[in-house]
């Protein structure tokens, strides 16, 4: 059996080739609508239930990140009360308009709904009824496992623009035999695109002439008075602050 870390680590490198490669174009249309928003004094929202969610949370107040980038939070959708409410309660389409209430959406706002299968009921209609008002809808999951549902709504078919985690079907990705594998992908393939898209976004706003609103580490010196100014801002907008 070949080393499974070697074996994981080529699907990282992988991933990284198609963002630098064949993904590159969609990664910098994404940036290019995030660029739009935030001009506009629009957000870009991130959305998902279980894992999906502590990604909707990768850009939330971190070090480096542009303040714009706002998190959907629950606790109950991120195993708070236990993993069998979470699953319960993502698969209820018909939450989603109580979720939605509970944000500060604008028209030209930006949406990054994550699921890697595409088709958590939960975060499928959270994206419908995004575009019904008017914002850009951002999917960021695995195309290749909603190719495998045909008969579920798919969050890809009804994106502006789709962002591949690079994940398979069923997420792990090192074989260990007698149909067994190991080690999941869409966290780390979606956590790098998070993070190139926050880069990206950052660049951009430079080359516009405007200094973007990105966190700093508390532990540096000026950071907390920093990270105050920035809070005041979005205080309204973010219920995550």
């Amino acid at each position: 059996m070949s080393n499974a870390i070697d074996d994981y680590l080529r699907h990282v490198t992988a991933h990284a080739a198609r963002l630098a490669g064949p993904g590159r174009a969609e990664l910098e249309a994404v940036a290019e609508a995030c660029l739009q928003a935030v001009l506009r004094d629009r957000a870009v929202w991130l959305m998902g239930t279980g894992h999906g969610q502590c990604l909707a949370l990768e850009l939330h107040h971190r070090a480096g990140t542009p303040a714009c980038f706002l998190p959907m939070a629950s606790p109950v959708l991120a195993f708070a009360e236990g993993a069998a409410m979470e699953t319960a309660l993502e698969r209820q389409a018909a939450l989603a308009p109580a979720l939605v209430e509970r944000h500060d959406w604008h028209e030209g706002d930006v949406l990054i709904a994550i699921s890697s299968s595409g088709t958590t009921p939960l975060t499928v209609e959270v994206a419908r009824l995004a575009k019904v008002r008017g914002l850009v809808v951002v999917a960021l999951g695995s195309p290749a496992c909603a190719g495998t549902r045909p008969e579920r709504v798919s969050l890809f078919a009804l994106a502006d623009h789709v962002l591949d985690n690079g994940a398979p079907e069923g997420d792990a990705v090192v074989p260990l035999g007698d149909d067994l594998r190991v080690g999941a992908f869409s966290s780390v393939g979606g956590a790098m695109i998070l993070q190139l898209l926050a880069v990206r976004l950052a660049v951009l706003l430079r080359e516009q002439g405007v200094a973007p609103p990105v966190w700093r580490a508390s532990a540096l010196p000026g950071a907390d008075a920093h990270n105050d100014r920035l809070a005041a801002v979005w205080r309204g907008r973010n219920r995550s602050l």
